[in-house]
């Protein structure tokens, strides 16, 4: 799953592109809204994550997962 709207361009243009099935889920507006309602109520909203995205035509690979930061194991 995408982290920020530059990688969900780029999976989903790779996406198209891939000579294999592939499936591209993304969460909708509407589940959204109602997340966004309930984590309110409970005082933790969680905002969209944001981030430049180009205009031009690029793509992320597909199965390659970017470490951002690193977790306990």
């Amino acid at each position: 799953m995408p982290s920020n709207p530059y990688d969900a361009k780029g999976l989903l243009i790779a996406s198209i592109e891939d000579d294999d099935p592939v499936v591209f889920f993304e969460r909708s507006a509407s589940t959204t809204a109602r997340s966004m309602a309930t984590e309110q109520a409970r005082g933790a909203v969680e905002h969209a994550p944001q981030g430049r995205v180009p205009e031009g035509h690029y793509s992320v690979p597909i199965g390659k997962a970017e470490i951002v930061r690193k977790g306990a194991q």
